[in-house]
């Protein structure tokens, strides 16, 4: 496992150099100008210069791009042209925040996805199933903003139960779970039911239903856990497609992570936080992709990383 996971590794290095190439290029592509946006409207065109001399902003695309590969070699990824801050700190910043988000809302839309995507297969083709073969539709079709927007409607401004954004407190957590837990649960209900309903028919769940076993350790011992492989291929992936949704909901609930602070540098044209925070994005899905292959391991013994 060890000269897998090694191999792994060397692997994404390639495709981490492709981030940063894809990024670089992206943000100088992007309308405006850094040092004019940070030095305002009035600012004289010597007060300008200097700001792009100090940011590097004056040298050439391939010598701007050459010097921040080297940095980044070093484990520097920059300064904050907006605060002049380090762009590491001011991403660690605020990546717990986002990091805590995500984690806790897949974990939610596992567990909800998985009970739910387990009843329906077993009890398939009834009216609860229906109910919920619909609900994972209409959960798939919702944009995050938008749910995020008539939720606020309905529990902030109707209701006054919880709060309408910000960060602190428990209940500031709840609409924002939910809003991106409904993004993802509807695929792990999905999944989790389409791969029960393979594994129900099998020969060793009707021995082990033949024996008299309670049906609920027929069930988790026999069906759940042998069902496990595409269920936790979908989480791992509903993981890292929720790390680009943090930007709308962090944005719509006014969170204070990462997706907000990549708004803010994306009208400010900060291009090293920009650059910083979709290279920390794309490690923490390739490193979640990995632990995902290793997982299956863990589930299955007969898996055997060659």
């Amino acid at each position: 496992m060890l000269g897998y996971v090694i191999k792994r590794i060397g692997l994404s290095f390639p495709l981490i150099l492709g981030v940063t190439v894809i990024t670089f290029l992206l943000t100088r592509v992007l309308p405006g100008d850094p040092a004019r946006t940070i030095a305002g409207v009035n600012a004289t065109n010597e007060v300008v210069e200097q700001i792009r001399q100090k940011f590097g902003l004056n040298q050439s695309l391939p010598v701007q791009y050459f010097v921040y590969l080297k940095d980044l070699f070093r484990g520097n990824m920059g300064v904050s042209i907006r605060s002049t801050k380090s762009v590491m700190q001011e991403i660690m910043a605020r990546f717990p925040n986002s990091l805590s988000l995500v984690t806790l809302s897949v974990a939610c839309a596992a567990v909800f996805g998985i009970v739910v995507g387990t009843f329906s297969a077993i009890h398939h083709y009834s009216v609860l199933d229906h109910i919920a073969t619909l609900v994972s539709l209409f959960g798939v079709s919702i944009p995050i903003f938008w749910s995020g927007l008539m939720l606020i409607s309905l529990f902030s401004v109707t209701l006054r139960w919880l709060p309408a954004g910000g960060f602190g407190t428990p209940a500031h957590f709840i609409l924002p779970v939910f809003s991106l837990s409904l993004y993802c649960v509807a695929n792990i209900m999905r999944v989790t039911r389409s791969s029960v309903l393979d594994v129900l028919h099998r020969p060793h769940v009707q021995v082990a239903e033949s024996k008299g076993l309670p049906q609920w350790i027929v069930i988790y011992k026999h069906v759940v856990r042998n069902a496990l492989m595409p269920i936790l291929t979908i989480i791992g992936l509903q993981f890292g497609s929720l790390l680009g949704g943090i930007v709308l909901a962090e944005t719509v609930f006014a969170w204070p992570g990462l997706g907000s602070l990549l708004m803010l540098s994306v009208f400010s044209r900060d291009y090293p936080v920009i650059q910083g925070i979709v290279l920390i994005l794309a490690m923490v899905v390739i490193a979640t992709n990995l632990v995902t292959d290793l997982a299956y391991a863990v589930i299955d013994p007969r898996v055997v990383y060659a």
